[in-house]
């Protein structure tokens, strides 16, 4: 690659994030934007065919997961934050585990997305019983719901519940509801016909996330 075409794709990459501001954090408190990178930013659309398989799977909103990526790990399948989430979707090795994922395969670009999927969707079936969204499609959750799982991701499940949120999880919340809406969120490929594996069951004890 030469120089010039280094740079373009950097430009490209940061125009995306609309000059993210550093201290972004990812689930529980984590800080994707600190860490050093051992990559660039590759492009947008990389990854656009797994994050449409897996939010398919999962009933979510591709676009939304799409958001979640690049303000988690500005699409850096490598990102390693300083709190030691790890990958795409920046999950710590703990709630990869309860994904049934393990921490060594969390730089892999599909088993993180398909980790991180599952964990959203873990949310929005936890924030549906508790604000009234309960057995409906997640792509169509309204925006009260939306956020406060936007903000357990971020912050931990006890964040579901207000919207008092305290640092840094009220400003991510907002950049990536504005992300999911702007045309930089659109995917460039369609996955084809639907796959029928079973989604990601996660282990019964994450039921407590409604009781927290």
């Amino acid at each position: 690659m030469t120089r010039i075409s280094y740079l373009l794709q950097l430009a490209s990459c940061v125009g995306f994030l609309w000059g993210a501001p550093a201290a972004m954090p990812g689930p529980a408190g984590t800080d994707p934007f600190s860490q050093p990178r051992s990559a660039p930013c590759l492009g947008t659309g990389e990854h656009d065919r797994l994050i449409l398989r897996y939010s398919e799977r999962h009933r979510l909103d591709p676009r939304l997961v799409k958001a979640v990526v690049a303000v988690e790990s500005e699409f850096n399948p490598r990102a390693v934050s300083r709190a030691g989430a790890v990958g795409l979707m920046q999950l710590m090795p703990a709630t990869a585990a309860e994904m049934g994922v393990s921490a060594e395969d969390l730089t892999d670009p599909e088993t993180n997305i398909r980790a991180g999927t599952a964990y959203l969707a873990l949310l929005f079936r936890a924030a549906g019983r508790l604000h009234g969204h309960a057995g409906k499609h997640h792509a169509a959750a309204p925006p009260r719901v939306v956020r406060r799982v936007l903000a357990a991701y971020n912050a931990g499940p006890r964040a579901m519940r207000g919207q008092a949120w305290a640092g840094v999880t009220k400003p991510y919340v907002r950049k990536i509801m504005r992300l999911r809406r702007s045309p930089s969120t659109l995917l460039k490929v369609s996955d084809g016909p639907r796959r029928t594996e079973d989604a990601v069951r996660p282990a019964r004890r994450h039921e407590r996330f409604t009781k927290a």
